[in-house]
């Protein structure tokens, strides 16, 4: 998770607990896309580092290779790691 997010978690909770529901969805999904982007992020820096292995190894041109490099360009770091993982 990212710096902020259990703070944002919290404050969801105490808003909750007052009974403003609408306020507590609202950093509920904040903090759901900050978990998000966090793992996200963390496939993204697996997969970059697999492929970076890979170039190093004369396979950057494999097509899961090739394919992991466009997902990464796209942002979809799962879909990139998931391409790289068991090469």
């Amino acid at each position: 998770l990212w710096r902020d997010t259990g703070d944002i978690l919290k404050e969801a909770e105490a808003a909750a607990n007052k009974g403003d529901s609408e306020t507590a969805v609202k950093l509920a999904k904040k903090a759901q896309a900050e978990a998000d982007g966090a793992l996200n992020q963390y496939y993204m820096e697996m997969a970059s580092y697999i492929v970076r292995s890979l170039e190093a190894e004369g396979k950057g041109k494999a097509p899961n290779v090739e394919a992991a490099k466009a997902a990464l360009e796209a942002k979809d770091g799962k879909k990139a790691y998931d391409l790289t993982k068991n090469m």
